[in-house]
């Protein structure tokens, strides 16, 4: 299991840091399509730019859900439910705090929110599959 479950965040990690570089890449392109009509033209910066602080957030959302998926298949479904509860107040306390300023340090809110989802999901999910592990290996004989 532990091997699937490797394989499966290296596979993850590497698509989701390509279609970042691609989204991060081609923003301007993509960004042009609903910017046409002149009165989106004051926009277009803005919306640029905000697509690519959103395309970072990809790899840590893929990392959460990894994270997320693994204590789920622990039987640890309750632990996601709850980290995600606790973020949302503290992503919407953020919102809150930066919603003062401006829509890019919204913007960067969500991107650190996502960050510290993601190292919390996957140290959890790391910290209850020592423990099963550690249990398993406390129950096996010992060789004589």
């Amino acid at each position: 299991m532990k091997v699937g479950l490797r394989y499966a965040l290296k596979l993850s990690i590497i698509m989701a840091s390509v279609l970042t570089v691609l989204l991060f890449i081609f923003s301007e392109p993509l960004i042009t399509l609903f910017t046409l009509e002149p009165s989106m033209e004051e926009w277009k910066d803005a919306f640029i730019w905000n697509m690519r602080m959103y395309s970072f957030i990809i790899p840590f959302f893929t990392i959460q859900t990894i994270g997320s998926s693994i204590l789920q298949s622990l039987k640890r479904s309750k632990r996601p439910m709850e980290i995600t509860i606790i973020l949302g107040v503290i992503r919407l306390t953020m919102f809150w705090i930066c919603s003062a300023y401006d829509y890019q340090a919204i913007t960067y809110a969500l991107l650190i929110s996502y960050v510290i989802s993601a190292v919390l999901m996957m140290g959890l999910a790391k910290y209850e599959f020592g423990k099963i592990e550690r249990a398993i290996g406390s129950c096996s004989p010992t060789p004589n």
